[in-house]
């Protein structure tokens, strides 16, 4: 799934309708008004069980709330983190908040709420099931004046800003999967950060950045550039303390890349073998730029070689 929805091929009596069936249908059911004339291009990817990911770039204002006869009528379990990356919001539930750019907002979808958009806007939202994050309602709740105060907030405003042009190149399967179970990683750690008598936040914050670190390897494998030292800077890290953040883990950053791109040449290889596969195209594709340093990786690795690996699997489906 990807572009659910873009309302210049709609008459204009139609758009409020097909705006308000997608916003709503991922999410919970609320009222749904926009300013006259506007252009939405709505976008979503399932991202795991009990989650989705949405991107709304709209061209005017939008205007969401979900009342007690709502909330009486369908109350789903979830929540929405979102992120405004343009325009300004104004927000309400439980208290009113000014929601600015770049700035996440936690909603709790079992609750009231009410959310003005003015004029022009982006928007990114991750909605998820409290089953999928294991965390009850009363504790979302709790920290939702909390959340932009969190020392993760920063990092998860980065994954969250990054994650729909991730999903518009991650075709659908296991990458996509693990899209969304570094984002839920992330999201609890943000949520236990600041919840009331949490100790547990600086391990939390080095779970989710090695969860996030790894996602972002997997999204990266095939570019030749990719080495630890991006990778610390493209996470505002030191390339000491990516390397800590591994240190009780069975590989390193470095050969997390390394053993991926391994794994990813080696089921390519034996997906695609024909008499004619060119190897050393594969290699590239994986990031490896010298095919005879593939060959002795995929050697120590796997204990054969890349084109005794192939021959093993021609005519395999």
């Amino acid at each position: 799934m990807a572009l659910l929805l873009d309302t210049r091929n709609l008459p204009p009596r139609e758009s409020a309708d097909a705006v308000y069936a997608t916003l709503t249908s991922p999410s919970a059911p609320a009222s749904v008004r926009l300013s006259p004339g506007i252009r939405s291009l709505i976008e979503g990817w399932p991202i795991g069980a009990g989650m989705t990911l949405l991107s709304n770039d709209s061209s005017g204002g939008l205007h969401m709330q979900r009342t007690a006869r709502h909330v009486r009528a369908d109350s789903p379990e979830r929540l929405s983190l979102t992120l405004d990356t343009r325009g300004i919001c104004d927000a309400r539930q439980f208290q009113t908040i000014v929601r600015r750019r770049n700035e996440l907002h936690l909603l709790d979808l079992t609750s009231v709420y009410e959310s003005r958009w003015r004029g022009a806007f982006a928007a990114t939202a991750f909605l998820a099931d409290y089953t999928a994050l294991g965390f009850p309602v009363d504790v979302a709740r709790a920290v939702i004046p909390l959340v932009r105060t969190s020392p993760l907030h920063d990092l998860t405003m980065r994954h969250l800003r990054d994650l729909p042009a991730i999903a518009r190149r991650t075709a659908p399967g296991p990458a996509l999967g693990m899209l969304g179970v570094a984002t839920a990683d992330l999201v609890r750690a943000l949520i236990a950060s600041v919840a009331p008598g949490n100790p547990h936040s600086r391990a939390a914050h080095a779970r989710s950045l090695r969860t996030v670190v790894l996602a972002y390897i997997d999204a990266h494998l095939h570019e030749p550039g990719l080495t630890p030292a991006r990778v610390a800077a493209e996470h505002k890290v030191s390339l000491r303390y990516l390397y800590q953040l591994f240190a009780d883990e069975a590989e390193s950053p470095a050969e997390a890349i390394w053993q991926r791109r391994l794994e990813g040449a080696r089921r390519e290889l034996a997906h695609r073998a024909t008499h004619h596969i060119l190897i050393s195209a594969t290699a590239r594709r994986w990031g490896f730029t010298d095919p005879r340093h593939f060959a002795r990786r995929f050697r120590a690795a796997y204990g054969i070689s890349p084109g005794d690996w192939v021959r093993m699997h021609l005519g395999d489906d």
